[in-house]
Order: C-alpha cells, then structure tokens, then sequence
C-alpha cells in the first residue's frame, strides 16, 4: 500500500534540519522518498494525506518507560500488571505521538517482549536488570512478580536476544517505597506523604544521622498519618524501605558497570539526589555508556545545573523525565527544575518514567519547552528521537528519522504545535485517532490531539 503526507513541514529527527513544502512517500511499511514539493501531482497513492502546513517527523522514542510489558511491573519485580493496564499504558504512549518505548522495568524477558508486541502496535525494546546482584536486591525489596525464568535470565542472554539497554538500574526503592509502605500499613499513601516523611528522617540523600524528630512529626501532621505512625516508627519504616535497599543499590553498581562495559552496552541509571555520589562515580567508569535518568527529579534548579554538567564532563547523556506538571501534578507541580537545564543547555534526552501512570507525553513538554524559548522545533524533536538512537544504539538505525529506507514511525502535527497531532502512523498504518476520520476541508476539520487543558505553561 502506498500512502503518500503532502504539504508539510520535515523535522527528519537529527536536531537541526527542516524542510518546508515537502511530501514523503511510504509503501509498506516503508519511507521510500522525502520529496520536495508540496503536492505530487496524479500520484497512484492509495492514501493521501494532507499535513497542511504542519510537522511530518519521526515518532517518539522513550527510552526509559514503565508497565509496557507482560511481565514484572517496575526494577524490583512487582506485580504483574494486566494485559488490560499495559494496553491502556502503551495507549496513552501512542495517543501522544510516541511510537517506540523501552520497557526499563528490566525483568520481563524477551518472551514477554515479543507477546506484547504482537498485540499492541507500539515497538516495544526491553530494559535487563538479570545480575544476581539485582536479584538478590529485588528479593529483598518485593520480588513479588518474579518467576523462576525471570531469575534465571541473564544480562548477556537478554543483549543478545535484543534488549535496548541495561536498566533501570540504582532505584533505592520505587518511589521511596510508596507501595511496600503502602501495603504494610494497608492504607494507600501519596509518593509525595512518603517523599516528605523520607526528607525528615533520612535528609535529601540517604543519611540515617540526619534524622529529625521535630522534623517528623511536623510531617505526620501535615500529611494526617500523626494517626498512624510514631517518629520510631518512621524511622523503622525508612531504615527497612529505603536505607536497607540503598545499600543493596551500592552492592549491584559495580557488578552493571561490569556489565556495561564487558558488553558495550548502554546504561540507564537512576539518578536522585539519593544515588547521585553513585551515578557520578559510575559516570567515571562507563563515561559515554551511561544515560543519566530524570536529572530534574528531587534536585533543586541549581543542583541539577551543576550536577549535568559533571555528568556531561565525564561523557555521560543527561535526560530528564516528563513530569506531570502539565497534568496531574501529583508529582511534580511545575517543571522549574527542568526548564533551567533546558535554559543552560544541559538536556540530551527526554523520557517519561512511570509517574503512577500519569506521565505528560514527551512531545507535549518538549512542546511546552519551545513556546518558552529554550529549544527550536528540530531540536526538540531530536531530543525525542535521533539523540535516542545515538544513546540507545542497540535500537538500530532504521527508526527515529525521516529518510529513504527508514521505518514508517511518523507523526503529523497540526502547524502550531508539536504536541498537537493529527495523526500517527506506526509501521506505514495510521493508528491514531482509531478509525481515521473523513478528511474533511481545512475550515472544517480540526483534530487537536492530547494535550491537557487549564494548566500552567511554565
């Protein structure tokens, strides 16, 4: 079948090219031409699509996402998720014009991989954490999903069969531990109740002499759990479900830079203000290898600045996460911290994490970024796609550009905005909006995509 997007403007995904008035052509499955015209005359196409003025590029491409796969939720083997949950979370990935995800969970293996592929058009790449160190620390942690398969995998089998990357490795614990206490104390606490509580008892790292009592029980008043728990009874709590797993976080470190390097394999690596002495000291190590994940979270805006920067010095790729802050701010209630590393020039990549399912799509923030004056369109889009490929090589060459021979993973956006779809096409097919509507004239139709309403842009 050939479908052919006239009338557009080509953001091709390497950070700086643009091509206005142009078409491409794509035939199963396929881009077979980049053509700079704006219409093609008494073309054969089975399809035509009309971008009208609007941005042809590559799909997103999110490196380091969460609950994709069927098989072990999160870096600690949590429980399954249903197929139902992965569909709708790889859902939300496309309807945002994300059209490639690596599932940085890390135990699903690549069987796993390949049964969620087949049912969901989204390119799905798997993440591996099969160290025995890591296992012993997601034992330690939950380890509730895990099966005797996962724990038998290894890092070297799961490369081999086609895992993107080692990761997501050196999480003290999902979110300080929010489900574990969660579950302990069968009451549902926010990440942000626990967050604060971790801050009084252990400090913005992991410190357990830098406990406060006074601290403490301020906190259990403001977040109503003065009920629930004593100051003692934090300070268990935190010494078993964040202090205790950091050390085993120390433990595994080594053995994944091993890994790293012995397989020249890229690492994805959880970057906090409770790893960061780790992440540098692994950055040192591996240098180019490592991609430092979400350096805008728990850091303030001049910690993170100075921290890229050291990053960087040692070779290292800096992404930061998407948030909420366009969305449920649960999270993150604005995306200060982000906007000085986009400001000073220090963003290489962008990604999502988990965010409890909330996360704002890439090309919404990266959107939000260049109506601010931090980016221009090509490169917000290549931080979405060819810097991807270029820290994710284990990828392939054949996506994250528009190019003759490249896979038909596109997105088309209204003119006015990135975030803004009309439509994105996986694969040569259109599988966003489902079904397709009758294209109508351009005074009449208008398909706006998904962006979140009423929130604040910067």
């Amino acid at each position: 079948m050939r479908t052919i997007i006239v009338n557009g403007t080509v953001i091709n995904g390497d950070g700086h090219s643009v091509w206005r008035d142009h078409s491409i052509a794509i035939e199963d499955g396929i881009i077979t031409d980049v053509i700079d015209k704006p219409y093609l005359p008494f073309d054969p196409a089975d399809r035509i699509l009309d971008a009208r003025g609007g941005v042809v590029a590559p799909g997103a491409i999110n490196h380091h996402s969460h609950g994709g796969v069927l098989g072990p939720f999160n870096v600690f083997g949590e429980v399954t998720l249903s197929p139902e949950r992965v569909r709708q979370n790889l859902n939300r990935h496309m309807s945002g014009g994300t059209t490639t995800v690596v599932n940085a969970c890390g135990w699903p293996i690549m069987a796993e991989v390949e049964a969620t592929n087949k049912r969901h058009p989204v390119n799905i790449f798997a993440g591996t954490v099969h160290a025995p160190a890591h296992l012993r620390h997601s034992r330690a942690v939950d380890g509730l999903g895990l099966k005797p398969w996962h724990e038998s995998a290894s890092v070297a089998e799961m490369l081999e069969q086609g895992a993107a990357a080692i990761g997501e490795v050196g999480a003290p614990c999902a979110a300080h531990g929010t489900p574990q206490i969660s579950r302990e104390l069968n009451r549902p606490l926010g990440v942000r109740q626990v967050q604060d509580l971790k801050e009084a008892a252990l400090g913005p790292g992991v410190d357990p002499d830098a406990f406060d009592r006074d601290r403490v029980i301020g906190v259990l008043e403001q977040t109503g759990l003065a009920d629930v728990l004593t100051p003692d009874q934090v300070r268990d709590l935190m010494d078993r479900h964040v202090v205790h797993p950091y050390r085993l976080t120390v433990d595994c470190v080594d053995e994944f830079a091993e890994l790293s390097l012995r397989h020249d394999a890229t690492l994805l690596f959880h970057n906090t203000p409770d790893t960061w002495d780790l992440c540098l000291d692994i950055a040192g190590k591996i240098g180019h290898r490592l991609v430092a994940l979400h350096c805008n979270y728990a850091f303030t805006p001049e910690e993170a600045v100075k921290n890229a920067r050291e990053l960087r010095a040692r070779g290292a790729k800096v992404d930061i996460f998407t948030g909420d802050s366009f969305g449920a701010q649960a999270f993150i209630p604005r995306p200060d911290t982000a906007w000085a590393l986009f400001e000073h020039r220090l963003v290489d990549l962008v990604s999502t994490d988990y965010i409890a399912g909330y996360w704002d799509a890439p090309l919404m923030v990266l959107d939000q970024a260049v109506r601010a004056g931090f980016l221009t369109a090509p490169q917000a889009v290549g931080m979405c796609t060819g810097n991807v490929l270029d820290a994710l090589p284990r990828l392939g060459r054949r996506r994250g550009r528009i190019a003759p021979g490249q896979a038909a993973d596109v997105i088309v956006t209204r003119a006015d905005s990135l975030a803004r779809l009309r439509w994105v096409i996986i694969g040569g097919r259109i599988v966003w909006p489902d079904p397709l509507p009758v294209e109508q004239p351009a005074d009449v139709f208008e398909q706006d995509g998904p962006v979140s309403q009423g929130r604040p842009t910067s």
